[in-house]
């Protein structure tokens, strides 16, 4: 008995610190995407091209992750688009017809990962065209 209630608390640890982790990756993403937005050219101590520094560094590994977060991204929202059509939610607000279905699962993509994959793709174009 003793075991089940280990291995019960250590699952909600786990599932506690994955959210955890996705919570933290959201919101360094979303504070690079500010940063990528407000850093200009009079920026003061050459803000912006000390940022487009750090894409270029280490045989370009930040490039390689923003790669990697918008894939999996990507793959999130459209899951969450995937999952909203096949769900009992859409087939009752297609059978009432009160809110545009199209809407109506633009929002559930955005909520699965579609507004972080707009942040990270911006900040992939501020490094690409940063970059000389």
């Amino acid at each position: 008995d003793d075991g089940k209630k280990q291995r019960k608390r250590r699952r909600k640890a786990d599932a506690a610190r994955r959210e955890w982790l996705r919570e933290v990756e959201g919101n360094s993403v979303r504070i690079l995407y500010e940063l990528t937005r407000h850093l200009n050219e009079g920026s003061p101590h050459e803000a912006k091209n000390r940022l487009l520094a750090k894409f270029l560094e280490g045989d370009c590994e930040k490039c390689d992750r923003i790669v990697e977060l918008c894939l999996k991204y990507d793959e999130r929202s459209r899951l969450a688009e995937y999952q909203f059509y096949r769900s009992d939610e859409a087939e009752e607000l297609e059978r009432s017809g009160a809110v545009d279905m199209e809407l109506a699962a633009l929002h559930a993509k955005l909520r699965g990962g579609g507004d972080v994959l707009h942040r990270v793709c911006a900040i992939a174009a501020f490094a690409a065209t940063g970059s000389r």
